[in-house]
């Protein structure tokens, strides 16, 4: 292979091997060499100039400038068929020769191969035409400058409703790529909570002996609309055969169109609506005049999204190198993922937790010459608060409350959000504290959001409810168990049961499994929670047993070996600490150094980072959680399994709360059919029969869930296992 020259587009042999050995040597030791993986000119009808070219233009400006602090620019042009074979051999090319960063990735399946490759190899890379969901999951180094497919497919499902007045949909989906079948996926789900009906589907493969007979009984379901997110050759082709046997509805298609489905069809495809990502008359830019008019004067007005998009990629990629504080392909990415508010001809870019961006899109109609243009279509957001702490005290355990959120959103952001809109994240640090708390859903409500997860801890909870309820916010708490939480007004509800349940089950379960007759309970007198739950463990187990001794001590404190003396000279059966990890964790390791052999029993204040505080002093001591993976005859492996295949680990009570707390939301929102808080309020106090990972969910007259479970885990070498499932309305369900 060759690397071009200045001013020059040199295509790449398919197939070939790049011979570093034959390379030219770089044109400056401080050179910065970037490259593009581009289609061949006849893969894609008229789409093989247009990555290679207007990238090429953009470096020779750049260099003209200057370059990029005073280093120029090199590019390497490397063709692809766009079969994830050759497309994951150019990325190989492309960091075979010491690319910092790469463009390219004209359709979803090239790009997603190409992603793996460049993830590995830790090289940024701007994919300028994939839409699917699945390229920017592959990892941090992959970014994309168009819109995704859950906005291209709710938007045209949109349309379709709105504009054209469809009520009924058929739609034909291509099984033998990636783009296809979740655009289909994506469309119909929103054109049926619009309120539409999908009438008729069937898969096809794309074959030269025509489409009749898969079309054969289309007439008889009467839709409206045909959506066809093929590319064009296989659209056209189905079109043209569709008109053949008399079909007159109106024929939709995603952005894989374009009009080059007239040299496959001719006119018949002539009406047809479809996306892409930039028209000149849609008024989307929003900055590179001077480069837009450059490209104009020397090679004529841009009609191809892929031209504006390519042009986009390289100015992001040059702002990001010259902000970047090493050259590195680690500083680019960096400096990529902060990328906020670049302003490029196809709209201004903000790159999100998933290194998309939010863009806009065009809806154009087939025509000669040219494709008409018919609207612009913008993302709505659905704004939801997300109050956790970030730093302090209870920043560790709080980090998987972001994380799960985020998660959530992103599945649901997957299937087309809700209500046409995105999910949209505002993070806010509560510092760990009351005041911060405050502070922070103070700020929640100046932003504007619609709803608030969080937070952790009661206190926290506590402090953020009288705000949101005062602003008639709903705020839905994941596992705040203290019962004052909800009692502040209407707006406020937890998905996890309430201290007075735990603490009463918690009890029942050191009397009759343990065989507790003794108890001495230590409480942190600055935590609402741990004074609450402790104060309804000893109301039942004193029903029963005997509460030899309570003891308070300050969250402050590190050394407990004061209190633990007159733990020591009681010996009771057991010791209740209904307290947060790190003062449990400690107890329990002073404890054992100072001989005291009691069963240690906590709430879910504890978690498995206790493990990672003192290791083996932990076990044998139990617990109570909101969920676990083992759960006989629960959903929660599938979810477990799914969410490490992005995360490094899975609390057991903070992620998968937060995620239905994420989830039913946005239930509410669908069922309310409205983002008004007030309406979502509504929605969630008549929420019914919600089935989420850690159960099924209805609220009673406080906000409180009707009937939740008790999970109690055990310590034991490897960390805290199942051990059983308790409830209140019958006997405790063991795993024996």
């Amino acid at each position: 292979n060759q690397i071009q020259e200045p001013g020059q587009v040199v295509p790449q042999g398919v197939g070939r091997r790049a011979d570093k050995a034959k390379m030219p040597s770089l044109a400056s030791p401080a050179a910065i060499r970037i490259a593009v993986i581009t289609p061949p000119r006849k893969a894609i009808p008229g789409e093989g100039p247009n990555l290679a070219k207007p990238v090429q233009f953009c470096v020779d400006r750049i260099n003209a400038q200057g370059g990029i602090n005073k280093s120029a620019v090199e590019l390497l042009v490397l063709e692809s068929e766009n079969s994830a074979i050759d497309s994951a051999r150019a990325a190989r090319q492309a960091v075979e020769a010491g690319a910092v960063a790469v463009i390219g990735g004209y359709t979803s399946s090239g790009a997603r191969a190409s992603a793996e490759v460049l993830q590995n190899a830790r090289v940024p890379f701007l994919t300028v035409g994939a839409t699917n969901p699945e390229v920017t999951q592959v990892g941090e180094y992959i970014f994309r400058v168009n819109f995704v497919d859950s906005f291209q497919g709710a938007a045209m499902a949109e349309f379709a409703h709105a504009d054209l007045g469809a009520r009924k949909a058929a739609m034909l989906v291509n099984v033998g790529n990636r783009y296809s079948p979740y655009l289909a996926q994506v469309y119909a789900a929103q054109f049926r909570q619009l309120g539409g009906e999908v009438v008729w589907q069937r898969d096809y493969l794309p074959s030269p002996a025509g489409y009749e007979g898969v079309l054969a009984d289309v007439p008889k379901a009467e839709a409206d609309v045909i959506f066809v997110p093929g590319y064009e050759d296989d659209s056209a082709e189905i079109i043209r055969d569709a008109r053949a046997v008399g079909i007159k509805a109106t024929f939709l298609g995603g952005d894989g169109w374009g009009p080059a489905m007239f040299d496959f069809a001719g006119d018949q495809v002539k009406d047809g609506y479809y996306t892409k990502g930039w028209h000149p008359q849609a008024g989307l830019t929003q900055g590179l005049q001077e480069v837009l008019a450059g490209w104009v004067e020397k090679n004529g007005p841009i009609w191809r999204d892929s031209t504006a998009l390519a042009i986009d990629a390289c100015y992001l990629l040059s702002s990001a190198m010259e902000k970047a504080k090493e050259r590195s392909p680690a500083g680019i990415r960096k400096a990529l993922a902060e990328t906020d508010g670049f302003k490029g001809i196809v709209g201004t870019y903000s790159f999100t937790s998933s290194r998309d961006p939010q863009k806009p899109m065009t809806v154009l109609r087939l025509a000669h010459p040219d494709p008409v243009f018919v609207k612009a279509v913008h993302p709505k957001n659905v704004k939801l608060g997300v109050i956790f702490a970030k730093t302090g005290e209870a920043a560790k355990g709080n980090a998987s409350g972001f994380e799960a959120a985020s998660f959530a959103a992103e599945e649901i952001n997957r299937l087309g959000g809700v209500l046409g809109r995105r999910i949209e994240l505002l993070e806010y640090d509560n510092e760990s504290t009351v005041l911060g708390s405050r502070r922070a859903a103070e700020q929640a409500v100046h932003d504007g959001v619609t709803a608030v997860v969080g937070a952790s801890w009661s206190s926290h909870s506590s402090a953020m409810a009288p705000i949101l309820q005062a602003a008639r916010i709903p705020m839905v708490t994941p596992v705040s168990t203290s019962p004052g939480v909800t009692v502040v007004g209407d707006f406020i509800f937890r998905v996890c049961f309430a201290d007075s349940l735990q603490g009463r089950l918690l009890a029942e379960f050191a009397l009759k499994d343990l065989k507790a007759r003794s108890a001495a309970i230590l409480t942190n007198v600055n935590s609402e929670y741990s004074i609450g739950l402790g104060g309804f463990f000893r109301d039942r187990f004193q029903v029963d047993g005997k509460v030899v001794l309570e003891l308070d001590y300050l969250q402050s404190a590190t050394d407990f070996s004061g209190v633990l003396e007159k733990v020591r000279a009681v010996e009771p059966d057991v010791v209740f600490v209904p307290s947060y990890a790190r003062d449990a964790a400690y107890i329990i390791r002073q404890a054992r150094q100072m001989g005291i052999h009691a069963v240690f029993v906590g709430g879910d204040g504890w978690s498995d980072i206790m493990h990672e505080y003192v290791g083996a002093a932990v076990e044998g001591s139990y617990f109570s959680q909101h969920w676990h993976p083992d759960i006989p005859g629960e959903n929660g492996r599938e979810f477990a399994e799914r969410y490490m295949a992005t995360h490094r680990t899975l609390s057991l009570d903070l992620a998968p709360l937060t995620c239905d707390v994420v989830t039913l939301i946005a239930d509410a929102i669908h069922r309310a059919g409205s983002v008004n808080p007030e309406d979502i309020r509504v929605a969630l106090s008549r929420t019914k029969n919600f089935h989420g990972i850690t159960g099924q969910i209805e609220f009673d007259e406080n906000g409180d869930p009707h009937s939740r479970q008790l999970v109690i885990l055990r310590f034991e070498r490897e960390g805290p296992v199942f051990h059983k499932v308790v409830r209140l309305d019958r006997a405790p369900d063991s795993e024996q």
